[in-house]
């Protein structure tokens, strides 16, 4: 569940001010356990192994281009922010730094991807999403040793309690929104559970951790840096610790590309009227990855990429699609399957799922707080 947003919430938390940033963390993690509470009901009603196929079930075939669009995007986003991370990596080291620009850094981490990216078969590299994990501990060691050292090149900005920019202001609620953001895997993991009741103790238990960390992550990096820490917490990080995290970091995400690619390969050529051969495997893989490294340098910044697809493809997925499904499980009849209490089809609907007053709140908030991070995202685009 932990991703790269994690690096750009302390200067998100920063601008914004410790007040309001924890208010948006506390809004964001109930609506973290009542959306994915909500979706999983609605899958465990149709016996939905997949996301998509939730979507399916209740809105139809045409859902699933809506889906592989929303990913293909996303990946793009994704791609494009390994290789901002990349380019910070690196680029901070003096040696790299006096030889290389950061795009330059950029289109080598572009060029090392496409070979990696190419094979088909990549159970062999998933074990690649632990590394980039512990990549995210070493960084959070990386500040621990600053902070206790007193490395900090400069004075450190006071941390205050209210606003104090705009633009990191309005980037804290999708930020943070994207951090919650583990639907996708989350219904996969429903199916592997005995127990089905569990999951609500497995939601808690994520976005309790979840919560924590990020939570020990940001206050210990402005404690360290102050509140002028850089978008990418990775270019604050001082000495030999620092230096080791980010090696760890900018690898990793370069060796995790294949991860994304794929799926978002196998989509277009899902889409698309082209033929699945090898030509067109490195055709569309070098297309990809060199429109991502075009995004990558519109962007610019890695809070900038993060704030973006946190506030479009994330909340679609996290914040919008469970508050249609929502409103859909509470309008349409059960599967006749399904056992009915006394002639009433809403009494052996799961809670989330049964007409009511607060559920119809819920389902509401889902959406117009969806619009509302949609919102945000742009706004922060031109603050």
């Amino acid at each position: 569940m932990v991703g790269l947003a994690v690096l750009s919430m302390p200067n998100a938390a920063g601008g914004a001010g410790l007040v309001p940033f924890w208010t948006v963390f506390a809004v964001c993690f109930a609506t973290f356990f009542f959306s994915l509470k909500s979706f999983a009901d609605a899958a465990c009603v149709h016996d939905c192994p997949t996301y998509q196929a939730v979507l399916e079930a209740y809105i139809g075939k045409s859902s699933s281009y809506m889906m592989q669009a929303i990913w293909i995007l996303m990946a793009l986003m994704v791609i494009a922010s390994y290789l901002i991370v990349a380019g910070d990596a690196f680029h901070k080291f003096q040696a790299v730094s006096d030889v290389f620009s950061h795009f330059s850094l950029m289109c080598i981490s572009a060029g090392i991807m496409l070979p990696i990216s190419l094979p088909k078969a990549l159970h062999s590299v998933r074990i690649i999403s632990l590394f980039s994990n512990l990549a995210i501990v070493l960084i959070f060691i990386a500040i621990i040793a600053n902070w206790a050292q007193g490395d900090h090149d400069g004075d450190k900005e006071d941390i205050g309690l209210w606003p104090n920019d705009t633009a990191r202001t309005l980037s804290a609620g999708p930020l943070v929104a994207g951090g919650f953001g583990c639907h996708i895997n989350g219904i996969r993991g429903l199916h592997e559970l005995k127990n089905k009741d569990d999951f609500t103790k497995v939601i808690v238990i994520v976005g309790v951790a979840a919560t924590t960390f990020y939570s020990l992550f940001t206050v210990s990096a402005l404690c360290a840096y102050g509140g002028d820490v850089d978008g990418d917490i990775q270019k604050d990080l001082q000495g030999t610790p620092g230096g080791i995290a980010r090696v760890a970091m900018g690898t990793a995400v370069i060796l995790k590309a294949p991860l994304i690619l794929q799926p978002a390969r196998d989509m277009i050529v899902l889409l698309l009227p082209v033929t699945d051969g090898v030509v067109c495997n490195v055709l569309l893989t070098a297309g990809f990855i060199a429109l991502s490294l075009g995004f990558a340098f519109v962007l610019g910044s890695l809070s900038t990429a993060m704030t973006l697809l946190s506030g479009t493809c994330g909340v679609a997925i996290t914040w919008l699609l469970p508050g249609v499904i929502m409103w859909y499980a509470m309008q349409t009849p059960l599967p006749e399957a399904l056992p009915l209490v006394n002639d009433a089809p809403s009494e052996t609907r799961p809670g989330l799922l049964r007409p009511s007053l607060i559920n119809s709140a819920i389902c509401v908030w889902l959406l117009a707080g969806g619009v509302v991070l949609v919102g945000l995202t742009a706004a922060a685009q031109f603050a």
